[in-house]
């Protein structure tokens, strides 16, 4: 009779834990990542709008809408369950895209009524401001979230 090895199950079970582990903490690396991401992808996008209200009204607003591609692509992450509330982040990522979406389009009707001296500037106006504040707030209850240990 062959003597019996006591050692193999508990070898095999102690490699697949630690390749178990490994492959979480890649996972979260990369839901970090994405988060990370975002982040600036929502920074860029806040100094594009920003420089887009600063120029004249007949001025190129490409890079606003190259900011806001980026920030559209970044906020279509998937997060895995290993990070504090993820469905909230997913869902506030795409609020944020979303509401940035409008906002330009309003910053860019705002400037198109403002070349052509239309009577609804101001309504226009008032309209990019709302947008402009619902997305702040939006943005920060994300950098919230993000404080309170839920991310980056």
């Amino acid at each position: 009779m062959g003597r019996r090895n006591k050692w193999g199950p508990a070898l095999i079970l102690a490699l697949g834990g630690c390749l178990l582990v490994l492959l979480g903490l890649r996972s979260y690396r990369r839901d970090v990542r994405a988060l990370e991401a975002f982040l600036a992808s929502c920074d860029s996008f806040d100094r594009a709008i920003s420089d887009l209200a600063a120029r004249p009204a007949d001025a190129p607003d490409r890079t606003a809408r190259e900011a806001l591609a980026d920030l559209q692509a970044k906020a279509s992450m998937r997060l895995s369950s290993l990070i504090r509330n993820d469905g909230e982040f997913m869902r506030l990522a795409r609020e944020i895209a979303e509401l940035s979406r409008k906002e330009l389009e309003s910053a860019e009707a705002y400037r198109k009524a403002n070349l052509d001296r239309a009577a609804d500037r101001e309504a226009r106006a008032g309209e990019c401001r709302d947008l402009a504040a619902k997305r702040r707030a939006a943005w920060d209850r994300y950098r919230e979230l993000a404080r309170e240990g839920s991310g980056p």
